[in-house]
Formats: C-alpha cells, sequence, structure tokens
C-alpha cells in the first residue's frame, strides 16, 4: 500500500494495534517532512508476535480507527496539524 501511496502521491493514514498498545501516524509524500512508511518500517519487520498469539483489546481497535478517521478528516478538510512526521 505504502509504494502506491508513494507513487500516487496520497498520503498513507496508517494505524496498528496488540495487546494493550495502539499506533498511529500519517504519511504524506506530498509534504517534504515527511517520510514514508517504508522508511520507518523497512521491508518489513521481525514480529515477535502476532495478534492471534498476544492478543488485541477490542476496544483499542475502535480507539484507533476513530483516529484514523480524524487524521482522513483533516487531510480531506484542510483543517487541524495532521499527524504527518509524528507518531502516536
Amino acid at each position: 500500500v505504502n509504494a502506491a501511496c508513494v507513487a500516487a502521491a496520497k498520503p498513507l493514514i496508517s494505524g496498528a494495534a496488540i495487546r494493550l498498545e495502539g499506533q498511529l501516524s500519517v504519511f504524506d509524500p506530498r509534504r517534504a517532512d515527511s517520510p514514508c512508511y517504508h522508511c520507518l518500517y523497512g521491508h518489513g519487520s521481525d514480529a515477535e508476535l502476532t495478534c492471534s498469539e498476544a492478543g488485541v483489546v477490542g476496544p483499542l481497535v475502535g480507539l484507533v480507527g476513530s483516529l484514523q478517521a480524524l487524521e482522513a478528516l483533516k487531510l480531506l478538510a484542510g483543517f487541524g496539524e495532521p499527524l504527518v512526521g509524528r507518531l502516536l
């Protein structure tokens, strides 16, 4: 997905959740101050645990998804400061 976003110059709103932890970031190739997903994570990870092994708390997934939707609204409407170059 990252390669397609970079090629099309479209933002990628990335969210992840495992156990009780979540993360969110916006990768926007249109902005000079934004790394891409590959810049941060490379070709893949040697994840120690998978969701099926570690589990994930259901409400956390909803929270991360809601925050992703908020970031999309920020980008579409052009208000607020999206999480470009930052990790929440």
